[in-house]
């Protein structure tokens, strides 16, 4: 699935440019993605091709493709006449693609507890007790942002509705790269742990209801703790 390829090992510090292993356009895409969340690239401004290929030390060509897919993502619009620039990245935009997220994931997980074995259920136990090892041990968040992902990755993956997955996989690069600015608390690192292991009992219990009320719960709890956090301007304690 799309979103365990989206896991990011971008910790929104600037690159040596050659140094990655990615493709020239997604490091620049990467980069230009952290330079907004991080409000180096305000909301708004303009994003002229060749300023950014000079700021990023590379050519037009990856930038022209890394911008198409940041407005792909949403977070860069193009303007006829105008060119590209930078989408306010605010509260209600962040509300809006939970909202999106919200009326999808509990669709997609209802099917993974109708058709799941017991092997799944194994694999999304031993990422939780992971996770859970990793929280209380105050690890580095990216190890608990993986692990996370994968817990979600499992339990959609094998959805047969590949639109489905497309639009929940949208801003999952967005996400998380707000989530490394404003980086979770640990009340509600605790909480989201709690509610990763009743959806391992609602799976265990093949009550497809239980689990789409938690998958849509457990949504709705990220976003409002992110929005508080975005909203403070630094990780809520």
């Amino acid at each position: 699935m799309a979103i365990v390829g989206m896991i990011m090992a971008n910790d929104l510090s600037r690159e040596a440019p050659g140094t990655s292993v990615q493709t020239d356009y997604t490091r620049i895409r990467d980069l230009i993605r952290a330079d907004i969340v991080l409000d180096r690239l305000k909301s708004g401004s303009r994003l002229k091709i060749s300023e950014l290929a000079d700021r990023y030390s590379t050519s037009t060509v990856p930038v022209r493709e890394a911008l198409q897919q940041l407005q792909g993502e949403g977070i860069v619009t193009f303007i006829p006449n105008r060119g590209a620039s930078v989408r306010t990245i605010d509260a209600d935009f962040v509300r809006n693609i939970y909202e999106v997220r919200a009326l999808i994931e509990p669709f997609l997980a209802r099917q993974f507890v109708r058709y799941h074995d017991d092997g799944d259920v194994e694999r999304l136990e031993a990422i939780q007790h992971d996770l859970e090892t990793a929280i209380e041990a105050r690890a580095d968040w990216h190890s608990q942002r993986r692990l996370d992902l994968e817990f979600h990755a499992i339990c959609y993956s094998n959805h047969y509705n590949k639109e489905a997955l497309t639009i929940s996989d949208k801003h999952v690069n967005l996400l998380t790269a707000l989530t490394n600015r404003f980086q979770r608390g640990n009340a509600r690192a605790a909480a989201a742990s709690r509610e990763h292991w009743a959806m391992i009992a609602a799976v265990r219990a093949k009550d497809e209801a239980k689990m789409a009320k938690l998958v849509e719960s457990h949504l709705r709890g990220s976003c409002e703790d992110l929005i508080a956090r975005m909203k403070k301007g630094r990780p809520q304690e």
